[in-house]
């Protein structure tokens, strides 16, 4: 298993895809920062816009820290685009068969490329508020750090570990990286316009796609439904994997 992970973690190294879409999620972060603290800040003061006079957004590094974290569909379009390079290009790819060849068990295969894909989509689930947060501070300073910072990271990390497990099943179903991407943005995106019917929230409520726009208050229910929906899509990604027909 170890020399499986070692395997996956050369190949994340030479991912061009990876890269590509690390940098594209810190570039938005300075991006969003970068105009709200200082572009649309120094318009509205100097466009004289009448009923704008007072206007001020004055955000700090921790604001927009939080901001940023209040806004998941960023990291979840860049979490489905990896999953449909890193898990499933190797259908298209045929490796995981040549892999296979070698005596290793499926479930082995796939837990490893599992575990390297969570681990790669820490730093860039973070990159998008931290470097924003850096932002907002070079002008406003980072403020009051909020209360239960620690506790609001890791509901961050419970939270994209469910949408990336959810992402590696869609992966082993379709195994076309064009219909992942598709099916995963899509089927995220349905969820999330669920959550605007209030009559649908005693059952949307269980949806990751609900609760994950509560990381920054986020409870019991919270962490139930995000542990289940990881270890629920994790099992069912082994399991069609250990039957699904592999060239």
């Amino acid at each position: 298993m170890g020399k499986l992970i070692l395997a996956e973690l050369m190949k994340l190294r030479k991912s061009t895809g990876y890269k590509v879409l690390f940098l594209c999620a810190l570039g938005l972060g300075l991006f969003v920062s970068a105009m709200t603290t200082y572009i649309v800040n120094d318009f509205i003061a100097q466009a004289e816009i009448p009923g704008l006079d007072n206007l001020n957004i004055t955000t700090n590094g921790y604001m927009m820290f939080l901001t940023l974290v209040n806004d998941p569909q960023t990291n979840v379009i860049l979490i489905s685009i990896f999953a449909a390079i890193f898990i499933c290009g190797e259908f298209s790819d045929r490796t995981y068969g040549v892999t296979l060849y070698s005596g290793v068990s499926r479930w082995k295969v796939l837990l490893s490329k599992i575990l390297t894909y969570m681990a790669a989509i820490l730093p860039m689930i973070f990159i998008y508020p931290v470097s924003g947060m850096l932002v907002a501070a070079s002008r406003y300073g980072f403020g009051t750090a909020p209360s239960g910072l620690p506790w609001i990271c890791l509901r961050l990390i419970l939270a994209f570990a469910a949408v990336a497990s959810f992402c590696v099943l869609i992966s082993v179903l379709i195994k076309n990286v064009g219909g992942v991407i598709g099916a995963c943005i899509g089927g995220t995106m349905v969820l999330s316009l669920l959550n605007a019917f209030q009559r649908l929230e005693p059952v949307t409520k269980f949806s990751f796609m609900y609760q994950i726009t509560r990381i920054q208050t986020g409870g019991f229910l919270f962490a139930g439904v995000m542990t289940v929906t990881a270890v629920v899509a994790i099992v069912l990604s082994l399991l069609l994997f250990e039957r699904a027909e592999l060239k």
